[in-house]
């Protein structure tokens, strides 16, 4: 009985937040009104032509507009006008200095291939590899991209 109780309760408390909300209704206006400010709000100067976009491009939403882009330039009326391109810019890079080589020293003549590592080398594998004895004791070698591969 008291669940059921409760459970009204909750009901009746979350349908009074719903209908607490303000609402404000929309004041309608007559076609009339509509027309009025359209014409009141649209520039007398301003002569849109059907297919073009306020600054004289054409709009290549339209189908029409697709069509003559893509025709040849001898196949285009010679009356239409032609809308100049702007340049692009190019982006802006920052000048980077040329770096200065860096002279190893002499005394340096390991190979290439070894693993720059802290372990000690304890030997190969059957394959070639050197086998290094990390400082906890495990054993382990460098794969072809640089990673450990523990050895069991």
């Amino acid at each position: 009985m008291k669940k059921i109780i409760i459970a009204i309760a909750i009901l009746f408390g979350t349908v009074g937040f719903v209908h607490a909300q303000a609402t404000t209704t929309a004041t309608k206006t007559t076609k009339k009104e509509k027309k009025a400010k359209t014409t009141a709000a649209a520039p007398a100067t301003t002569v849109q032509t059907k297919g073009t976009k306020k600054d004289g491009t054409p709009d290549m939403r339209l189908k029409a507009n697709k069509v003559k882009a893509t025709a040849p330039a001898a196949a285009a009326p010679a009356a239409a006008p032609m809308a100049t391109a702007k340049p692009v810019k190019a982006p802006k890079t920052k000048a980077v200095p040329a770096a200065a080589p860096i002279a190893k020293p002499a005394t340096q003549a390991a190979p290439a291939t070894a693993a720059k590592t802290a372990d000690k080398a304890i030997g190969t594998d059957a394959k070639g590899r050197t086998i290094y004895q990390g400082p906890r004791g495990g054993k382990y070698y460098i794969d072809k991209s640089g990673n450990k591969e523990y050895v069991k």
